[in-house]
C-alpha cells in the first residue's frame, strides 16, 4: 500500500505541475513572455514534419532557443491549426519537482501512464473518448533528463495511441541512445545559436532586406555550393541579388564584426552591456553545462578538469588536436582524455572534423580538428582578444558549422586545407581571413587540387570577392560575411 500512497502524493504534485507548465489550458493562448517575437526559418520546417507519423526530436546545445522553438510551435498549433489547448500537455523533464517525482530510485516513480492518467483526470475525458482524428501532443523539453523516456514512448508509439510526441534535448549521446530504441519512429532537427542571417535579421527586422537574403539562399545548400558561388559571378550585372546587397552593405559588416564578437546565443542578444553577457555566457557554460548538466548524465567525479580542457579547446579553436600532448597537459590518462572530448561534443560544445584521406582506416584514426560551436565562446574563453588570428579562427569555425550535417573533412600533408566537402564531388575550402592574400597563402589548397585532380576551389577571404586563376585551378575569392550570410 506504501507504493499507493506515495502515489497519490505524486499525482496531486503532478496536477500542480501539470497546470504551472500549461497556461494556455485556462487563457487558450501561449503568454507572449514565452513565445517571443523572433521566430527563426527552422519553425516552419519543424511543422510540416507534424504531417509524418514520427515523433519530433529538436537536439542541440544548451540555451539555443529549443523551449522558445516549442512554445512557438504550442502558439501555432492553437491560433493557425485551431488544436484545442486542453490538448497540448508540455512538460519540462529538467524541472526539480518532476527530476525527483521521475528518479528510478524513488518508490513513487511516475511514468508517463502516471502522467496521462492525471490529464485524464483533469480533463474528465479519456483517451478513447477523443474523436477518431483528434490527437493529444504531448511536448517533453530536456527529455534526456527523464532516465527510460525511450522506452515509455515506443510503448504509446507501438500501441498507436492518438499522441503526437515533440521532444527537445541537449546531450547528443543520450538523444542518440534514445532515437535508437526508437529506430525509425523519430525525425530529428539538429538547433544550433543563430546563423549570422538569424542574427542580422534579429537586429535589423527589415522585411526587404530579408527577402533579398532568402532568395540568395535558394542556391546555396552545401550540395551546390560551387554552382552557388559561380553564379553569384556569373550575375554581377545591375539587378543580380549579390548587386541588390550593395546599400545595406556597411550595416551587414558592421553587423558581421559584432556577430564574430558576440556569437548567436539568442537569450544574450538583448544583453548590452558587455560585462554582463560575457558573465551570463560563463555562467550557462561552465555552471550550467559542465558542472551540472555533464556531472548529472555522466557521473563526472572531476568537473574541474572538464573544465580546463574546454578552456584548452576554446584557446585552441580550428586546431588539429593531439590527444597524447592534451592527455599529458591535463595529468589525465589517453583513455580518459578522449571520453572527456566526447562529453564537450555530445553536450554540443564543441564538433570535430576528421581528415580526409582515401582510406577509411586512416580517416578514422587521424587526429581531429576540433571546432568551437560558436564565435561568442571563442571570444569569452578564448586566449586572445580580437587580433585577426583570433577572428580568423571564429571565421573558419563558423563556416565549419555550417557543413555539420554533411560530409565534411580537413587535409593536411605538410600543406593544410581547412576543409573538404565531399557531397557530389570533393570541394575544398580554405579560410584567409584578410583582405591581401599572396598566391604563397594558397599553396595548401593549390597541392590538394592538383593531387586529387579537383578544377574549382573556394578561398574564404575578409572583403575580396574576385575570381584568381593559379597553376590552371580556379579559385573563388568570397568574403567571410557573404558567405556566412547566404550559406543555409
Amino acid at each position: 500500500g506504501n507504493r499507493m500512497i506515495n502515489n497519490i502524493v505524486g499525482k496531486e504534485k503532478l496536477k500542480k505541475l501539470l497546470y504551472f507548465h500549461n497556461p494556455w489550458w485556462i487563457d487558450h493562448k501561449v503568454p507572449d513572455s514565452l513565445k517571443l517575437t523572433y521566430q527563426r526559418p527552422v519553425l516552419k520546417k519543424l511543422l510540416e514534419y507534424f504531417k509524418l507519423d514520427r515523433a519530433i526530436l529538436i537536439k542541440g546545445p544548451r540555451r539555443t532557443g529549443k523551449t522558445t522553438l516549442l512554445y512557438q510551435i504550442i502558439d501555432k498549433l492553437i491560433t493557425k491549426r485551431k488544436i484545442p489547448a486542453q490538448n497540448i500537455i508540455y512538460l519540462s523533464c529538467d524541472d526539480p519537482e518532476l527530476k525527483l517525482l521521475s528518479k528510478p530510485s524513488s518508490d513513487s516513480r511516475i511514468n508517463l501512464s502516471d502522467i496521462l492518467d492525471v490529464y485524464e483526470q483533469l480533463r474528465k475525458k479519456t483517451m478513447k473518448e477523443l474523436k477518431p482524428n483528434e490527437k493529444i501532443y504531448l511536448f517533453l523539453d530536456e527529455v534526456h533528463f527523464w532516465e527510460g523516456w525511450q522506452f515509455e514512448i515506443k510503448k504509446y508509439f507501438d500501441k498507436k495511441y492518438p499522441l503526437k510526441f515533440i521532444l527537445s534535448g541537449s546531450s547528443a549521446s543520450l538523444i542518440k541512445r534514445g532515437s535508437e530504441s526508437l529506430m525509425g519512429r523519430t525525425i530529428e532537427e539538429l538547433i544550433l545559436p543563430f546563423s549570422f542571417y538569424e542574427f542580422l535579421s534579429c537586429q535589423l527586422k527589415d522585411r526587404r532586406l530579408d527577402k533579398i537574403i532568402l532568395n540568395l539562399q535558394k542556391d546555396f545548400t552545401p550540395s551546390n555550393l560551387l554552382k552557388g558561388v559561380t553564379d553569384l559571378f556569373s550575375d554581377m550585372d545591375s539587378i543580380s541579388p549579390i548587386n541588390r546587397l550593395i546599400p545595406y552593405q556597411n550595416k551587414i559588416k558592421i553587423l558581421f564584426a559584432e556577430y564574430l564578437n558576440r556569437g548567436g546565443f539568442p537569450h544574450l542578444l538583448e544583453v548590452e552591456n558587455p560585462i554582463l553577457w560575457q558573465r551570463l555566457l560563463r555562467e550557462d557554460v561552465i555552471e550550467k553545462v559542465i558542472y551540472r548538466d555533464l556531472v548529472d548524465l555522466y557521473e563526472i567525479k572531476k568537473p574541474q578538469i572538464l573544465e580546463k580542457f574546454f578552456l584548452y579547446l576554446a584557446g585552441h579553436s580550428s586546431d588539429i588536436m593531439n590527444i597524447t600532448n592534451i592527455a599529458n597537459s591535463l595529468c589525465l590518462s589517453r583513455e580518459y582524455t578522449l571520453k572527456y572530448l566526447n562529453y564537450l561534443i555530445e553536450s554540443f560544445l564543441v564538433f570535430g572534423i576528421k581528415k580526409y584521406s582515401l582510406s577509411v582506416e586512416k580517416q578514422i584514426r587521424s587526429n581531429q580538428k576540433i571546432h568551437l560551436i560558436d564565435s561568442g565562446l571563442i571570444t569569452v574563453f578564448g586566449e586572445g582578444n580580437n587580433d585577426n588570428r583570433v577572428d580568423g579562427q571564429k571565421v573558419e569555425s563558423l563556416v565549419g558549422r555550417c557543413f555539420l550535417k554533411d560530409n565534411v573533412f580537413y587535409w593536411r600533408e605538410k600543406e593544410e586545407v581547412d576543409f573538404v566537402l565531399n557531397v557530389n564531388s570533393l570541394l575544398p575550402i580554405e579560410v584567409k581571413y584578410r583582405n591581401t592574400i599572396l598566391p604563397r597563402g594558397l599553396k595548401g589548397i593549390i597541392k590538394f587540387m592538383g593531387k586529387y585532380g579537383v578544377r574549382e576551389g573556394i578561398v574564404v577571404s575578409k572583403d575580396l570577392l574576385q575570381k584568381r586563376e593559379q597553376d590552371d585551378k580556379i579559385l573563388w575569392l568570397i568574403p567571410a560575411w557573404l558567405l556566412l550570410l547566404i550559406i543555409n
